[in-house]
């Protein structure tokens, strides 16, 4: 009996749950007759919906909204469209960007913004769906479902915003820093996207038409960052015209080149300048720290009294600034140079006595040991790409953690002893060979006892080599030359940890 009764429950229970979700589904459900219309046919019968319909019609996008694919369009009504100026509504290419900004591919309900969503329209924009609102637009209605897809009303119109590179091209805020970016633009040959019109009979290679494949790219959008993609946020700083000029003077004097090439100095210094206005993510106002962080590592200091104008683009946020004033430490940090990373050795026959070590005490993780080379000044070569014309002080770290005994030359004149230390040098030169004396390096910092590190902790500190002063920006060498013995072992390895360059200003 109370079996029976228990199987009762639980059947009416089942008849329950069944009953609730089919109503919930009924609820839910389109009608027969949504699932016979296309979008366009839903918009076009709803009579507030009758202005975005003729739009429709006018830029082709009903023909869109005709197809078997899925779309979302978020609809603004008439009163809505009133607002919409006739500088957009009476230029046609105008009206298909702004008719498009108000239509997506695939299916988005209310229920879909967690609590926001980007979507992608069909004219290229980004977008932000809250589920109540698309941007600023508030819903009237929302999730009207048909055959190929979902239907919003909306109180306002989305006017497409300009990118960030669109808007520093319409801007007079900025000419100098615009012209400088423009100087970056050049042509590139894309041979996929050329008209093929031939082949040459010589060579075997394609013949196409003059005038196709070209395409035309710029080195700031490719090297520091695409500010043009809609896909990416960002923050994009333009200095007005006195400010880029301030802050291209100060770093100037740290790009000379050689005399009478002004064009290169300048070409550097403005890169150095411009490539740190960019920041990744957006920044508004409301949220904007004292200090952003460029792709580079680069602090760049954000004074709000100093903005004259900000923008919203479709891809982040333009400020435009009056004063920018990056310090000298942020934009020339210092230089690390792992010795477990050379640019090469002196000879290539004594690899079984080049050691790269695994230390948890090291730079890096690691650092480079030379032993039993038996070779008198044996060097190791770094190479520096690209260094400032400036002065610097210079340190080593190298630790001494095996050699630690005392070596007694009781045959010089006078006897001399090594006590847990072996000697090396740093070399500095413009040439890629050290070879002693023939000629003389750019700087030579003589040799310096490597201490053994149990004899005293200090020795794992960072040494002091000397200063360092150079007049062009270029690229230079650094040799780390081991002593003039060639025996016994104990007085000629190589050990370093890193070398470091910090600028002196």
């Amino acid at each position: 009996m109370i079996r029976f009764k228990n199987y009762m429950l639980t059947a009416l229970s089942l008849i329950v749950i069944t009953v609730g979700c089919n109503e919930w589904d009924e609820h839910n459900k389109p009608s027969h007759e949504a699932l016979n219309e296309t979008l366009f046919q839903a918009i076009k019968k709803t009579p507030e919906l009758s202005q975005f319909s003729e739009y429709l019609v006018a830029t082709g996008y009903d023909q869109v909204l005709a197809s078997s694919r899925s779309f979302t369009v978020w609809a603004p009504d008439n009163q809505a469209l009133a607002t919409v100026s006739a500088d957009i509504t009476g230029d046609a290419e105008k009206l298909k960007l702004f008719i498009g900004n108000h239509i997506s591919y695939q299916e988005y309900f209310t229920e879909s913004a967690n609590p926001s969503v980007r979507i992608k329209m069909i004219n290229g924009k980004n977008l932000t769906w809250y589920g109540n609102r698309l941007e600023s637009a508030g819903v009237v209605s929302a999730n009207e479902y048909v055959r190929n897809g979902v239907l919003h009303v909306i109180n306002e119109p989305v006017i497409p915003r300009q990118n960030s590179w669109e808007l520093l091209l319409a801007s007079s805020a900025g000419p100098k820093q615009l012209a400088y970016l423009q100087s970056l633009t050049y042509q590139d040959f894309v041979d996929s996207l050329a008209t093929q019109t031939g082949v040459d009979p010589n060579t075997g290679k394609p013949i196409y038409e003059p005038g196709t494949g070209i395409v035309t790219r710029n080195r700031f959008l490719e090297e520091a960052i695409d500010i043009s993609n809609e896909d990416s946020l960002h923050t994009f700083i333009i200095l007005d015209d006195n400010t880029f000029n301030t802050e291209f003077t100060r770093l100037k004097p740290y790009f000379t080149t050689k005399t009478g090439n002004q064009d290169s100095t300048a070409r550097l210094a403005s890169w150095h300048l411009a490539k740190d206005l960019v920041v990744r993510g957006v920044f508004t106002p409301d949220a904007l720290p004292d200090t952003l962080v460029s792709k580079f590592g680069v602090k760049v200091p954000m004074d709000k009294s100093a903005i004259l104008e900000t923008h919203l683009t479709s891809n982040g946020i333009v400020y435009v600034m009056k004063a920018m004033n990056f310090r000298l430490k942020d934009k020339f940090p210092p230089i690390i140079v792992q010795g477990e990373l050379p640019d090469g050795f002196s000879r290539t026959d004594k690899n079984v006595n080049i050691h790269y070590r695994y230390r948890d005490w090291a730079s890096g993780g690691a650092d480079l040991r030379v032993w039993n080379h038996g070779i008198a000044q044996f060097n190791v070569r770094y190479k520096i790409d690209r260094l400032y014309s400036m002065s610097y002080k210079v340190y080593w770290r190298t630790v001494n953690d095996f050699v630690d005994t005392t070596y007694t030359n009781a045959t010089a004149n006078p006897p001399y002893a090594h006590l847990d230390a072996f000697q090396q040098k740093l070399v500095i030169d413009l040439k890629s060979i050290y070879v002693s004396g023939a000629p003389a390096p750019q700087k030579d910092f003589n040799y310096v006892k490597v201490n053994a590190l149990k004899a005293n902790p200090a020795n794992n500190r960072l040494k002091y080599l000397g200063d360092y002063k150079l007049d062009n920006y270029r690229s230079l060498y650094l040799f780390v030359v081991a002593g003039t013995a060639t025996s016994p072992n104990t007085l000629n390895p190589i050990e370093i940890d890193y070398i470091k360059l910090v600028p002196i200003f």
